[in-house]
């Protein structure tokens, strides 16, 4: 018979820990989604205003072949779109891509805290698409890992 009690209160607290336990873990979990959620709304927030302010200023012409029309956000990506006055055929495609992503890159790796909070705010980089007329002439992608010294 005292068997039987043991078993019976070993069981009850099981049971009862065991409800406990999953009614915390679930509450942790809510709280935590919450927190997530809360979180990637005040991100979206700063993303948006880092564009909407550059936006005022477009479109921009950022070198004599350049100007800079647009300006938007994708997956914690943020992409310029680029228009170039210039032919094709006109183009050092090559080295243009090259001399290009070199000064994006210096200017995206600087050290001044508004570039540092820039960076965090997007998270997946920063696209750069060129184009003549309406075709995709090249891009340049850059993330945080494109500015680790090696």
């Amino acid at each position: 018979m005292k068997v039987l009690k043991t078993i019976a209160l070993m069981s009850m607290s099981l049971v009862l820990f065991g409800c406990d336990n999953s009614k915390s873990a679930d509450a942790n979990k809510a709280s935590s989604d919450i927190a997530q959620s809360t979180e990637k709304s005040e991100l979206g927030k700063i993303q948006d205003a880092y564009i909407n302010d550059a936006k005022r200023y477009l479109p921009k012409k950022v070198d004599s072949n350049s100007n800079l029309v647009d300006i938007y956000k994708e997956n914690d990506t943020i992409n310029y779109k680029y228009v170039m006055d210039i032919n094709k055929d006109e183009l050092d495609l090559p080295g243009t891509k090259k001399i290009t992503t070199s000064n994006l890159k210096q200017v995206y790796c600087g050290t001044n805290p508004e570039l540092v909070k820039f960076r965090e705010s997007f998270a997946n980089g920063v696209n750069h698409y060129y184009y003549i007329k309406d075709k995709e002439i090249f891009s340049v992608h850059l993330s945080l890992s494109d500015c680790e010294t090696k």
